[in-house]
């Protein structure tokens, strides 16, 4: 069965982009009948906050999209140990020993670039440390990282078709022998995702391309679990005028979903929007409903190249976003744009009743354009 997953880290608001994978996601489950996931990757103890996995949710609300699963990787830790365990005991990955004074200065903690080298790929004497000792070292309360163990002698190539960018190779001479669990015994970013896809069944993992050269280690735990690597599917970035990848760091607000809503946007007007970048349907239409969406959406209707999303300091929507908004607003039902007037213009301090209301809405509907943006 067609089962996909979006799996947010609760460490801001939701990024537009994070916005367009779960839309791209819930198209194609809902195009196929399959079952779509909500995964609140919410490992990172560090960087998580529950502001911020509010945040998700209320940009998820406004759009919308429903989901059928629901899950929080920090309740699935107990998995996720028993799955490195599962890899440990087929010999596929070790525990490496090497002290936490040893990382390079600078670097977060050993898992990240230990042993004082940049071009680290592995330290043969941990990798080569007896199973039996190395249960034993641990009992004793030894701290360790568990890696997996990356063929060496005999380089493999590690392949994969991707379902928009095509055949993927890389040699293992080229991949490091990654972390698996944490010296604290947190599972790394590698572990809990691969070990949840196969939990949950996970048949496609439809993300951003700049996952594209984590999937090659993905690869490798799924091949290690006895397990058959999902489809992927990633997807072109979004972009800002200059090329930059947008950030929430750089760009501020105009990368938040909650920032087109509060502007008055139209939640199908912003999701129509967010489709054609790096996606469109095989004719030339620019407006579709949800349901026409749905009928149309592919992976093969998805671009390789990165989207820009233009604005500036002056404008800080996309042309395109404000005329699909405008059109929006102007071909629905007066009804519906009447309810939807209604909260607005309370918040901007203008009363009117609801009678009074839809009585205006159908007159003034043809010449809104910018009005419910400019309101706020």
């Amino acid at each position: 069965m067609l089962r996909v997953r979006f799996a947010p880290s609760p460490t801001g608001y939701l990024h537009v982009g994070s916005a367009r994978t779960f839309i791209f996601n819930w198209l194609y489950a809902r195009r196929h009948g399959g079952t779509m996931i909500l995964r609140i990757d919410d490992t990172d103890i560090e960087r998580n906050s529950e502001q911020s996995l509010d945040s998700i949710f209320e940009g998820l609300k406004w759009l919308g999209l429903d989901w059928d699963e629901q899950y929080r990787q920090s309740e699935r830790l107990a998995l996720h140990q028993q799955f490195a365990e599962s890899i440990l005991a087929k010999g596929l990955a070790y525990r490496d020993f090497t002290p936490a004074a040893a990382a390079v200065p600078g670097s977060a903690s050993v898992e990240d670039a230990p042993h004082g080298a940049t071009t680290w790929l592995c330290n043969p004497g941990q990798r080569e440390i007896p199973l039996e000792e190395s249960n034993a070292r641990a009992a004793a309360g030894e701290p360790f990282v568990v890696r997996y163990k990356v063929p060496r002698d005999t380089p493999e190539t590690v392949r994969f078709t991707d379902a928009v960018y095509g055949e993927q190779a890389k040699s293992t001479a080229d991949i490091e022998d990654f972390a698996l669990l944490r010296s604290t015994g947190m599972p790394t970013y590698h572990l809990a995702s691969c070990a949840d896809d196969v939990d949950l069944r996970i048949s496609h993992i439809i993300r951003g391309q700049d996952h594209l050269s984590n999937t090659f280690k993905h690869v490798l735990i799924f091949k290690a679990a006895g397990y058959e690597p999902p489809t992927f599917a990633h997807l072109p970035l979004l972009i800002a005028p200059d090329g930059a990848k947008l950030s929430k760091r750089k760009h501020g607000p105009v990368v938040s979903v909650t920032t087109y809503r509060d502007a008055g946007f139209l939640p199908h007007a912003f999701i129509n929007f967010l489709c054609l970048l790096g996606w469109s349907p095989k004719d030339d239409r620019e407006r579709l409903t949800r349901d026409e969406l749905k009928a149309v959406f592919s992976f093969e209707g998805i671009n390789r190249s990165n989207a820009v999303i233009n604005f500036s300091e002056e404008e800080p929507f996309d042309a395109k976003s404000l005329w699909l908004n405008a059109e929006t607003i102007r071909t629905m039902p007066a009804a519906d744009l009447s309810g939807a007037l209604a909260p607005v213009l309370a918040e901007a301090g203008i009363t009117c009743a609801p009678a009074q209301l839809a009585l205006i809405t159908p007159l003034i509907q043809e010449r809104i354009h910018k009005a419910i943006v400019k309101l706020k």
